[in-house]
């Protein structure tokens, strides 16, 4: 009985934040296995920073996947005012949308699609999350995804 509302419950996560669970539990049991293989042919010195590496990376994974069953994630949706990027290659580092009436900035982290002014941006975040305010604009700086949906108001 349990087990059917859990798998319901799971169904109803949005791909940006499966994908997310999916990825850090992966390289999670990917530094374990590179852990052991260390342990045994470099010694406990190697191999140790390896394990916790994928201690923190699962653990992280579960943590998301218990704040996804709880229903501790908040989405915010709006629609990209400015795009902030750097570096020779221009990635984005930021970007700055409309929610309701005022702008919030949200700082960028591995992104991996470029993001258009006009675009409809999807941010889930913790409910933990702490929103700081300067200037008239709200800063979001810790997201766990955020989904690009091109020209969408």
């Amino acid at each position: 009985m349990k087990k059917d509302r859990l798998v319901k419950k799971m169904a109803k996560v949005p791909g940006a934040l499966e994908e997310q669970i999916w990825i850090r539990f992966g390289l999670g049991v990917v530094m374990s296995v590179v852990g052991i293989v260390l342990l045994f042919s470099a010694g406990p010195y190697i191999g140790l920073p390896w394990f916790l590496i994928a201690a923190y990376l699962i653990g992280s994974s579960t943590l998301l996947v218990i704040n996804c069953i709880s229903g501790k994630i908040t989405t915010i949706v709006g629609v990209c005012r400015e795009v902030e990027s750097a570096g020779l290659r221009r990635r984005p580092t930021a970007v700055v949308i409309i929610v309701g009436s005022s702008p919030v900035r949200i700082q960028l982290h591995q992104r991996r699609c470029t993001i258009r002014e006009g675009d409809t941006v999807v941010v889930y975040v913790s409910d933990r999350t702490p929103i700081y305010k300067k200037g008239g604009i709200d800063y979001l700086c810790a997201s766990y995804a955020v989904e690009v949906i091109r020209g969408v108001q």
